[in-house]
């Protein structure tokens, strides 16, 4: 059964608990009496028959009717014999009590045999000092006026039980009516308040007291107000704190995001400087080149010889010498721009190797760094912002640069892999790995190992985190003997 409320249970707990203990009560007084009837009565009959077969053995003896009959009238005081007989040796029937009542003989040993409903009958054998048998006492039993008893008991037991329900049930009523309602209301009242989250209400109210004059109940409401005024300061005080988290959040990541960006630039600007030969190298020869075709143009028009076929030429390869700039120029925007707001657009991974390679292949050509690009155009596209993982790529070939300038075997490879859930580009270089204790600081913010001067810490770290933020990853190969990076994309 679904109980809904404490009184209810109560209530309900209570019938059962007093009908229970009242059924069990019933139970075991009944069995007590029964119990207690069975052993007084077979006893009684035992000693009440061995004493009529001692008084009646003479009489027995000498078929003396008028004696046995005289001992038998001696069992009219007991209620519970209906009648007794006197069987003589031959089972012929010597006297009764009453005529016609007499039972039969079916034994020969003192035994009960139920007759029917509350009959019974006992058959004790009448013997002579050598254990000769003389006759037999049969006695008819009746257990009607036990049963009458019986019935009386259990009547008393069934009035006792409804008096005690009724009084459980009036001292239940008192006990909900004093103890239990105002418990509810409290509850009921802290429920509201839970549920509303609304600390500002008050739980003591009149109609919640009800008018108990019970203090326990007046001090637990007063405990659940001052718990509920502790609650109310720290609901306060956590608002408070959470804003004041959230305020210093929000500060702290914008620095952050600022500082990210600023290292960033810094490193864009630090790369720059490191390549500004070399990018002034890869436009002073275009331009070289147009003065070149320039001075043959002035000739030309000077010494007024105009031929088409040269002309054509020499425009084609100024145009072509400007197409070279152009395309260093969108490169070099492309690198310095913040790109963290672009969108991820689907792009080929060859020709931001190709836009990035503009920025070191003079200053690898010149120190005779043999560049391996092992890609084609096409072959690996995936959703990234472009400007951004060109510094990637830019940073680990200055970083292999670096690292391989004073070896003797210098080389540099990039090649493409696929996986089964992944795809992206390898970068090694001709060195022999990275050693365990540097490993461990790899990507540290501001840890280097370069010569003062030649490094900031932050080429790696930077790039890592651009790479999260293209939906990437930038790992360390251990697998190669050689020292490898691994750019990886989700496919």
């Amino acid at each position: 059964m679904k109980i809904n409320s404490i009184s209810k249970a109560l209530k309900t707990n209570q019938l059962y608990l007093t009908s229970s203990i009242v059924f069990v009560f019933t139970i075991i007084l009944l069995s007590f009496e029964v119990l207690s009837y069975r052993s007084y009565i077979i006893d009684r009959v035992a000693v009440t028959s061995e004493l009529i077969s001692r008084n009646i053995e003479p009489a027995l003896i000498f078929e003396d009717r008028n004696e046995m009959s005289r001992v038998l009238k001696t069992l009219k005081a007991e209620s519970e014999i209906v009648t007794a007989s006197i069987y003589d040796s031959k089972n012929k029937l010597m006297v009764s009590t009453k005529d016609g009542v007499a039972a039969s003989i079916e034994s020969k040993h003192n035994h009960w045999t139920h007759l029917e409903s509350h009959l019974f009958y006992y058959y004790h054998e009448i013997l002579d000092n050598d254990k000769k048998i003389l006759g037999s006492l049969v006695l008819l039993i009746s257990i009607a006026p036990f049963l009458t008893t019986l019935l009386g008991i259990l009547s008393g037991t069934i009035i006792f039980s409804i008096l005690a329900v009724l009084i459980s049930q009036f001292v239940m009523d008192k006990l909900t009516s004093k103890v239990v309602v105002p418990i509810k209301s409290l509850g009921v009242s802290m429920a509201s308040i839970s549920q509303s989250k609304n600390y500002e209400l008050s739980i003591i109210e009149h109609h919640l007291l009800g008018g108990n004059q019970y203090s326990e109940i007046t001090i637990l409401v007063n405990e659940f107000e001052h718990l509920l005024g502790i609650i109310r300061s720290s609901s306060e005080n956590l608002i408070k704190m959470n804003q004041n988290l959230e305020n210093l959040v929000s500060q702290r990541t914008s620095e952050r995001d600022i500082e990210r960006l600023k290292a960033i630039q810094s490193g864009k600007i630090a790369a720059l400087g490191a390549m500004s030969a070399g990018i002034a190298h890869e436009i002073n020869n275009p331009l070289a080149a147009i003065k070149v075709s320039s001075d043959i143009l002035n000739l030309m028009i000077n010494e007024k010889m105009v031929d088409e076929k040269i002309l054509n030429k020499v425009s084609a390869d100024i145009n072509n010498m400007v197409e070279r700039i152009s395309t260093i120029i969108r490169g070099l925007r492309s690198f310095t721009r913040d790109g963290s707001q672009d969108p991820l657009v689907e792009t080929d991974l060859f020709k931001v190797i190709q836009d990035t390679l503009i920025f070191v292949k003079n200053r690898y050509s010149k120190n005779n760094v043999a560049l391996e690009i092992n890609i084609t155009e096409g072959e690996m596209k995936v959703m990234c912002r472009s400007s951004q993982i060109g510094q990637v790529v830019l940073n680990l070939l200055n970083n292999a640069y670096d690292a391989i300038e004073q070896n003797t075997i210098k080389w540099v490879k990039v090649d493409s892999f696929t996986e089964k859930n992944k795809i992206g580009i390898y970068i090694t270089d001709s060195g022999n790995g990275i050693p365990e204790e540097i490993l461990a600081r790899l990507f540290e913010p501001f840890y280097t190992t370069k010569e003062l001067g030649k490094g900031t810490g932050i080429g790696l770290s930077i790039s890592a985190s651009i790479m999260e933020a293209n939906n990437g990853k930038l790992r360390y190969d251990r697998s190669c003997k050689n020292t490898r990076f691994r750019i990886e994309f989700d496919v």
